[in-house]
């Protein structure tokens, strides 16, 4: 259970206070977060005290006249009605708050998506911005499929959903497009627990991975680690393979420069260090000290 102690909430909200904090903890939220959430409803609160607003008259309209006045009485943070969601989301679950939108959904793809951010809300748990979120990230995928006499689900496959997939993501950042997949695999799960596909084309949504782009020298090095760790030979880094390429060329008679352009160096003086790696041959061009005794 959340500690609300701290939180002094008077007027009309106070009454679910405590239940909308843990529902908040159930979520996942931090105390600091939390704490935020919290004092956004103290304030709400009294401003519908002192404008004489119940509970149940906290519409949409409602909600933005108070955001009005928050940013007039200075505050610059939760001041759209998009702050406002977990809250009203919890109190219209409960039935005390009035529902989002009394008009009904237009057409065939908004009436799915609306069932589908229902689902979201309600069965997955999802608070309503991130259910928002994911709706709009599939609402292209579902016009796909909108036809004449309604929705044409029957063609959705495993083309359509790859598809989809190739042809939005790359105009996307890497979070966008992560979040796009994620919101269609929810989607496609969805409309196969709901019957509307025979089975769940969620397996079918490819992965998003990292840009391609040059490997780092840190990189290079996880990948020679890793392959070395693969073939059972320990800790082997991209130095030390390096170090013993040099080390063949010059037993094999290669040149100092001839091993510091496949080493890639573009200094001599870097190669010069592997000038000490052979003694032997370095002991056949060493000069005599002089008046040493050979």
């Amino acid at each position: 259970m959340a500690d609300v102690s701290g939180v002094g909430v008077s007027g009309p909200l106070g009454p679910f206070v405590a239940g909308f904090a843990a529902e908040l903890s159930r979520r996942g939220y931090k105390r600091q977060p939390l704490a935020k959430q919290l004092g956004l409803v103290a304030h709400l609160s009294s401003w519908l005290a002192a404008e004489g607003v119940a509970v149940s008259d906290l519409a949409p309209d409602v909600a933005e006249r108070f955001c009005v006045a928050r940013r007039a009485a200075g505050h610059t943070d939760r001041a759209t009605v998009r702050a406002l969601d977990p809250l009203l989301g919890y109190l219209r679950a409960l039935g005390v708050a009035p529902p989002e939108s009394s008009s009904a959904p237009a057409g065939p793809v908004e009436e799915l998506l609306s069932s589908f951010r229902r689902y979201l809300e309600h069965e997955r748990g999802l608070v309503p911005a991130a259910a928002r979120g994911y709706v709009d990230k599939v609402r292209l995928f579902v016009a796909r499929f909108d036809g004449p006499d309604g929705l044409e689900l029957w063609r959705v496959d495993v083309a359509e959903v790859r598809g989809f997939v190739v042809e939005v993501c790359p105009r996307l950042g890497r979070r966008a497009a992560q979040l796009s997949v994620v919101a269609l695999r929810s989607l496609l799960r969805y409309l196969h627990l709901e019957g509307m596909l025979e089975r769940s084309l969620a397996g079918a949504v490819p992965s998003v991975f990292a840009p391609h782009h040059r490997l780092s020298p840190g990189g290079v090095s996880f990948v020679v680690a890793a392959a070395a760790r693969r073939a059972g030979l320990g800790q082997i880094y991209a130095h030390r393979l390096r170090h013993t390429a040099a080390s063949e060329l010059l037993r094999c008679g290669a040149t100092l420069p001839e091993v510091g352009q496949v080493l890639r160096h573009r200094q001599t003086r870097s190669t010069t260090i592997y000038a000490k790696v052979d003694r032997e041959a370095l002991r056949q061009l060493a000069l005599p000290w002089p008046g040493a005794i050979r």
